[in-house]
C-alpha cells in the first residue's frame, strides 16, 4: 500500500505536494503535542489590573487564574483598609457629636460638680469616655452598608475586567 502511494506521488506533482504537506502536518502535530497550548494563548490585562497588582500587559492563559485570585485579594484588601478608615472616622465623628450634643460647657457641669475639686473636668472626661463607648443609633447599619457597597463594587469591577470590558462597567 505504501509503495502504491509512493508510486502515485512520483507520477504527479500534485501527489508530491500533497505528500510534503501531509508530512509537515504530521511533524507539526507531533511538535505541538508536547507543548502546552495554554502558554500559547495570551490574555490582555486591563491597565487598572496592571497598576493594582503590578503585572505585564499580556499574560498566558495558564497564568490567568492565579492573576485573577491576586486581583480579588487586592480588591478585598483595599476594601478592608477603606472600611477601617471609615470606622476610625466614625469614631472621631461620634466623639465630636457626643461633645456637642451633651452640652459639656463649663457652665452646665460646674453646677453639678461644684463641690468636688476638678469636678467639672472629671465630669467632662467621664461623659466623653461614655460617649466613645456608645455607638449612635444606626451607625453599625451605615458602616455595614458602606462595607457591602464597597465590596460589591470591587467584585463588579473584577468581573467586568475578567469579562474583557476593561473595567468600564
Amino acid at each position: 500500500m505504501i509503495e502504491a502511494i509512493i508510486g502515485w506521488g512520483r507520477g504527479s506533482k500534485v501527489g508530491i505536494v500533497l505528500l510534503v504537506i501531509a508530512a509537515f502536518a504530521v511533524a507539526g502535530m507531533v511538535m505541538i503535542q508536547g507543548c502546552n497550548i495554554g502558554d500559547m494563548v495570551k490574555v490582555h490585562v486591563p491597565r487598572e489590573v496592571q497598576k493594582g497588582i503590578r503585572i505585564p500587559s499580556k499574560i498566558t492563559l495558564n497564568e490567568y487564574a492565579m492573576t485573577m485570585e491576586q486581583w480579588i485579594e487586592h480588591c478585598e484588601r483595599g476594601t478592608d483598609r477603606f472600611a477601617a478608615a471609615g470606622d476610625r472616622a466614625y469614631g472621631i465623628f461620634n466623639f465630636m457629636k457626643t461633645i456637642t450634643t451633651t452640652g459639656l460647657g463649663m457652665g452646665t457641669t460646674a453646677l453639678e460638680s461644684s463641690g468636688i475639686p476638678g469636678g467639672t473636668i472629671i465630669s467632662m472626661l467621664m461623659a466623653g469616655g461614655a460617649g466613645l463607648m456608645l455607638k449612635q443609633p444606626g451607625a453599625g447599619r451605615e458602616i455595614q452598608q458602606a462595607k457591602e457597597k464597597s465590596f460589591n463594587a470591587g467584585l463588579r469591577k473584577a468581573a467586568s475586567i475578567a469579562n474583557g470590558n476593561g473595567g468600564s462597567a
